[in-house]
């Protein structure tokens, strides 16, 4: 009568075991996660307060639209990739990188009729195979339009700069 309830007690041990790996797995999970978006998040920090050392401009980057970004600029439909912002002689200005599934073509003909439909003015556009690029005026806006192929997908950056600044 012995076997069995020493069969039992090693079956009570091995779930308490295995239970504890799991604990132990996700806490360690955890814990890579948390360094890893705490190391991203010191290195995005440090990168941009070198920036304003050097250039003295107030710079925010990230994978989100800012936040003081202009609403009278029209994306294509997309995920931001990558996003920032700097304030320069106390204007904002803007970069938004956006990746589609459409094809260079297809995004850039998008982004051209957003734009223009929103009160842009193209001011110029040159279309490759593989790359185009507009300039668009609007809103006391400008807007360079670049659509690249990545292996990812479509970018589409919108570099977006005070109307008259240089670009």
């Amino acid at each position: 009568m012995r076997r069995p309830f020493s069969a039992a007690l090693a079956a009570v041990l091995a779930i308490a075991l295995l239970s504890g790996c799991s604990l132990i797995e996700s806490t360690v999970q955890q814990s890579v996660d948390g360094a890893i978006e705490s190391a991203r998040e010191r290195i995005e920090g440090s990168l941009e307060g070198a920036f304003e050392g050097v250039t003295g401009l107030d710079v925010e980057a990230g994978n989100e639209l800012p936040a003081d970004f202009p609403p009278e600029v029209p994306f294509i439909d997309g995920t931001v990739v990558h996003a920032g912002s700097a304030t320069v002689q106390g204007e904002g200005n803007w970069i938004v990188g956006l990746q589609t599934e459409a094809t260079v073509a297809d995004a850039f003909a998008q982004a051209r009729e957003r734009l223009v439909g929103a009160g842009f003015t193209a001011s110029f556009a040159t279309e490759t195979g593989e790359r185009s690029v507009g300039a668009f005026a609007g809103a006391g806006l400008n807007v360079l339009v670049t659509v690249t192929p990545e292996t990812s997908g479509t970018i589409v950056n919108y570099a977006v700069t005070p109307l008259g600044a240089q670009q």
